[in-house]
């Protein structure tokens, strides 16, 4: 993926900092040990953004391109971090015309503000969420949502979702651990009376936990930024896959994709296998040349629609 040169030229114009190196091999460990960490000063805000903030714009971006933009003209953007979301709305919907952006840290706030100066910044802590911030017509938990303890996200989503006007996009790592965030939220919304939009092709129980195919998730591959590169105190290569799980439900449905690319397609004995997610389960599909889905298969990629469009 492409990311906008102005994304680059505005972490380009940060100051440098002598210690976001050791901040972030301090984030590095916290997330390692805990699934988070606290951004509570300067340096580790930099760190942050450095480090993360292009590979969270790409993955949250690849969600909206992949389900088709909804036409949000005004986004609340959850644990919002220094920006990435407003970032990627703006670029994939072009129509948005309001970001409020919700983050309890006052580093990343400060950066924030900074790196995205157009949305409006407001401090709130999602353990404890505001009664008074109006409905917008999309929400975004972007990599926030698995931060909050276990005990506080069912309130939190059910928050969120009463200040969808028309939908809610939620982006966690692609991890076990994220994709089973976003598989508790994928049942609590749709009891909530939601509507799935992708990437499940259906909104019955989900099959794979039960399937033996491991977990949902995606990947989008992207430049490394320079700076990043240095923080890592490496020779790393020039780009890097961020693989992340999503979903992205509205209040009114949508026609499902018939099937959903699982894995990356593979090569075997003259034939493309591909591991499809239909509703009623897993499925490895091996297409040759003489089957009329050759063409699909030839064209798909992980993460797509099944048949490929």
């Amino acid at each position: 993926m492409t990311l906008p040169p102005e994304l680059w030229a505005a972490l380009d114009a940060l100051p440098s900092a002598a210690e976001a190196a050791s901040a972030w091999q301090r984030l590095q460990a916290a997330y390692r040990a805990q699934g988070r960490a606290e951004i509570d000063e300067a340096a580790s805000a930099l760190a942050y953004a450095w480090a993360r903030m292009p590979a969270t714009v790409a993955a949250i971006a690849e969600a909206l391109r992949r389900a088709g933009p909804p036409p949000w003209r005004s986004l609340l953007d959850l644990g919002a971090g220094c920006g990435a979301g407003w970032w990627a709305a703006r670029w994939r919907c072009p129509q948005l015309e309001l970001c409020t952006a919700v983050e309890r840290s006052p580093a990343l706030r400060a950066l924030g503000a900074r790196l995205a100066p157009e949305a409006r910044w407001l401090e709130a802590d999602l353990r404890q969420p505001p009664s008074a911030l109006p409905v917008h017509d999309g929400v975004l938990f972007a990599y926030s949502l698995g931060e909050l303890p276990s005990a506080a996200r069912a309130a939190a989503l059910a928050w969120a979702w009463e200040r969808a006007g028309d939908g809610l996009l939620l982006v966690e790592p692609g991890t076990p651990a994220g994709a089973a965030v976003v598989q508790a939220a994928r049942c609590q919304l749709l009891a909530l009376g939601a509507r799935l939009v992708a990437p499940c092709p259906h909104e019955g129980p989900c099959p794979l936990p039960t399937a033996g195919w491991g977990w949902c998730h995606f990947a989008v591959r992207l430049p490394r930024h320079r700076r990043q590169r240095h923080l890592k105190g490496g020779a790393l290569l020039g780009w890097e896959e961020e693989r992340f799980a999503w979903l992205l439900a509205r209040r009114q449905g949508a026609p499902l994709a018939a099937g959903r690319v699982l894995a990356p397609p593979a090569r075997r004995g003259g034939g493309i296998s591909v591991l499809v997610c239909d509703g009623q389960g897993a499925q490895q599909r091996t297409v040759y040349p003489r089957d009329p889905a050759w063409p699909a298969a030839r064209r798909c990629r992980w993460g797509d629609p099944w048949p490929a469009r």
